[in-house]
């Protein structure tokens, strides 16, 4: 199955993936977008800084984006 490519910011992924309690604590987001980090005790991404792009590299790389 193809997965659509979705233009959303850092701040998109945080509230409707992060926020909502669907992140795994993958690393995807971290591993793609410069505007997210994750804490190293407790595996959780956050935003870094704010992002004005919507190129949705963070939001295309999460597995759990797409439910």
């Amino acid at each position: 199955m193809k997965r659509l490519k979705i233009e959303k910011c850092s701040q998109d992924l945080e509230n409707e993936v992060i926020y909502a309690g669907l992140c795994i604590h993958c690393g995807s987001c971290n591993a793609f977008c410069p505007h997210m980090d994750f804490n190293q005790e407790t595996g959780e991404a956050y935003v870094v800084d704010e992002c004005t792009e919507t190129i949705g590299l963070c939001y295309n790389a999460c597995p759990r984006s797409f439910l």
